[in-house]
């Protein structure tokens, strides 16, 4: 059997020095896959308050309303609001009023 390298990017090098192309479906995973995914994050109250202008009486009431979105308990004492819901609620009022 004859010994095969691996060159810098990614083909096969036979001893005979062919080169041996990777399989199509490597190459069609590797583009599939997204080039950044953005972390997850979670806003604290703060955060939540400079980005909508909101006091705290009226982020809670439009929550209890259902116009506004949830938070989650992150600790016995802390609750924060995750970020791509909260951007999404402020694109779509962005986009209603115009």
């Amino acid at each position: 059997m004859k010994p095969i390298r691996m060159t810098a990017i990614g083909h096969r090098r036979d001893s005979d020095s062919r080169v041996a192309h990777a399989p199509k479906e490597a190459a069609i995973e590797r583009r599939d896959m997204p080039l950044y995914v953005p972390p997850l994050r979670l806003l604290r109250f703060t955060a939540v308050s400079e980005r909508t202008g909101l006091s705290r009486s009226t982020i809670w009431r439009l929550e209890r309303r259902g116009d506004f979105p949830r938070h989650r308990r992150i600790s016995v004492n802390a609750v924060a609001w995750v970020e791509d819901e909260l951007v999404a609620w402020i694109r779509a009022k962005a986009d209603s009023t115009v």
